[in-house]
């Protein structure tokens, strides 16, 4: 079994109480993001300056969502001048920093990770009286490609309108950049990218064709249009897509590593057999149950009569099936499906384990020779949930689902706030599939459909690149699908630095059968170590530009793919060792690695116990201490 790592949070003192809450704060003056999106490997660096307006000392609140698959790779603070910038050590010296950092009277935070909960960096530092702070906190990601589009994420969530509101994006890209757009800002539970409403007062800039600068300066004015009370709040986001010129594969190579693109969009769609297994336990009543039988009728609507066959299943203590066998999506069974649907009740527990067994055994049934032919098997698995019924360990379900599953692809949603997230990633990324997050209070029905519109459009399953000349130590080169409008990408390094051409071979499935295709595909080295040329009224990065040296990009784009499947896997000894290596050498907090900053104890005034302020808030003794906490 795998070790469980759970969240270091360490709470110190705080400075400030009244009645024994602290009411006070420090001052956010302002915050900077800047994004550096090159050959789609996002850098961004966020930073916030406090101020501490108070004769005595507040706490400064840093609170930070970044996106789910991005690593951090530094952070650090400035306290009247000083720089503390954190390092990233294996746990167990981590920890033993940390510990003698508090004996030796140090101030000292520990940034470590939790697998349970999404990714959000937190942190609270005493200020001085009349000092200000500054936070920089920078992480990574390798941006993927959905719906003809690739995603770039700022979460942001001011607390106020601010004087300094700065977000910058630079776009390099090696194919000339298409579709680019920045609409409005939404509440972060949104994750759609089709609106049509543009954001006000932000700026699109083509250098070139290859080569794009984003800049959003809004104005105290400007903020108050978002809120007047908490400025802006939600998610500043970033579409764009590249010009393929018909081109489905691209590779570049630095100092002998290489990147290779591959997308497809040109192929028909695969006939697809579809299992929805429904969650209608007792939580499931009331809201959910109604949003659940909505989204459903609409996603009916959508099966392809030509392509698709389903079956709906219900499980609560026990899993019910509307029918024994598949059925077309004709007409006829779409109006006794939707009559099925809307006569769901919820009641009962939740037996995970058996929904899903029983459901790679539906697929089984209908036709042994369908598990190796053209046709997808997907099943679409909704929970609000844990498992209360039949088998409540979640590795034995796991366990189960990947001795009974060959080829299936798994898509789990998790509906509210009580599922077990981690759970559900898991199992979906075992499976050949993804999890998505279903919010009761948004437009639940709505999220449901997207999630069934983004996997429907199956072109390929069962892909593998192989790399017959000079290519060793690649990321993972195994996929089980590809949907249209997303993309493949594998990394890897090369035995000659200098090659101009690589020979491989893609086997697939697509709608005609399987096929491998030998290809002869050019290596792009050209401009690759150049730098980003901007406008001379534009503004130089040298922060990013130093962290995002292009001759640098394919190599971290190597090992971010590398590190994210190796987190995947059964962590076995030579496993944790190749994690540690990776992410020692490129200074990312993983699962086995730690962040850890430590400040030496300043000389200050010290308040007496019983001192007051002159608005009679009763004030404790206080040191320059700081609580961080890291969840992913």
């Amino acid at each position: 079994m795998v070790p469980r790592l759970f969240l270091v949070l360490v709470v110190f003192h705080l400075g400030i109480t009244a009645y024994g809450k602290q009411t006070m704060k420090a001052t956010l003056k302002s915050l900077h993001a800047i994004s550096d999106i090159r050959y789609r490997y996002a850098t961004t660096l966020v930073s916030l300056k406090y101020y501490n307006t108070y004769n005595f000392a507040v706490t400064a609140d840093l609170h930070v969502n970044m996106p789910r698959h991005s690593f951090i790779s530094n952070f650090s603070m400035e306290i009247d001048g000083n720089v503390t910038v954190g390092e990233v050590k294996q746990k167990s010296e981590a920890k033993r920093i940390y510990d003698h950092a508090i004996k030796t009277g140090q101030s000292a935070g520990y940034v470590a990770v939790e697998h349970r909960f999404t990714n959000v960096f937190d942190i609270s530092v005493n200020v001085e009286p009349q000092k200000y702070i500054v936070y920089n906190l920078t992480y990574q990601e390798l941006l993927t490609r959905e719906n003809n589009k690739y995603r770039h994420v700022i979460h942001l969530s001011n607390g106020g309108i601010i004087d300094d509101f700065l977000i910058e994006v630079f776009i390099k890209e090696p194919q000339d950049i298409i579709n680019v757009s920045v609409p409005e800002i939404k509440d972060d539970k949104a994750r759609d990218f089709l609106e049509t409403n543009g954001l006000e007062y932000v700026s699109v800039d083509y250098v070139n064709s290859k080569e794009v600068y984003i800049k959003y300066n809004p104005n105290r004015k400007q903020q108050e249009e978002i809120s007047k009370e908490n400025g802006i709040v939600g998610l500043f986001k970033v579409a764009y897509d590249v010009n393929r010129a018909n081109n489905s594969n691209f590779i570049y190579a630095v100092d002998g590593y290489f990147v290779h693109f591959f997308t497809a969009d040109f192929l028909k769609p695969l006939r697809k057999h579809i299992i929805f297994i429904l969650d209608v336990s007792g939580s499931m009543s009331g809201t959910k149950i109604l949003q659940l039988k909505e989204a459903m009728e609409n996603i009916l609507d959508q099966l392809d009569p030509e392509l698709d066959k389903f079956i709906i299943g219900k499980f609560s203590s026990d899993v019910v099936w509307m029918e024994n066998n598949f059925l077309p999506a004709r007409k006829e069974y779409i109006k006794r499906a939707k009559t099925y649907i809307r006569n769901i009740s919820a009641s009962g527990g939740t037996n995970i384990d058996a929904a899903l067994l029983e459901s790679i055994v539906k697929h089984k049934s209908t036709d042994e020779r369908v598990l190796s032919t053209k046709i997808k098997n997907i099943i679409i698995f909704l929970t609000d949930g844990h498992p209360t019924v039949g088998v409540s360990s979640t590795e034995m379900i796991k366990k189960n689902v990947r001795e009974a599953n060959e080829e299936i692809s798994l898509f789990t949603l998790g509906f509210g706030e009580d599922y077990d997230h981690k759970f559900l990633r898991e199992i979906a990324a075992e499976n050949g599939g993804f999890t998505r997050k279903i919010y009761v209070d948004s437009d639940s029905s709505l999220q449901i459909e997207n999630l069934y519109k983004e996997i429907s459009n199956i072109l390929l399953k069962d892909i593998t690149f192989v790399y017959l000349d000079g290519a060793v130590n690649t990321s993972t080169s195994t996929f089980s699908n590809y949907f249209k409008g997303s993309e493949l990408v594998v990394s890897g390094i090369l035995r000659d630095k200098t090659q101009l051409t690589m020979h491989l071979n893609v086997n697939k499935t697509d709608n005609t059968g399987r096929s491998a295709d030998t290809l002869k595909v050019g290596i792009n080295l050209s401009g690759i170590g150049d730098d980003f040329t901007l406008f001379d009224d534009l503004p130089e990065n040298p922060e990013l530009t130093s962290i995002q040296s292009l001759s640098k990009i394919t190599e971290k784009t190597y090992a971010y793919l590398t590190l994210k499947q190796l987190l995947k896997e059964e962590r076995t000894h030579h496993v944790k060792s190749e994690i540690l290596d990776l992410a020692l050498k490129y200074n990312f907090v993983t699962p086995l690695t730690a962040m850890v900053v430590t400040k030496s104890k300043i000389k200050e005034k010290r308040f007496d116990e019983n001192d007051n302020d002159s608005s009679g808030v009763r004030r404790s003794k206080y040191i320059n201490t700081l609580a961080i906490a890291f969840e992913t």
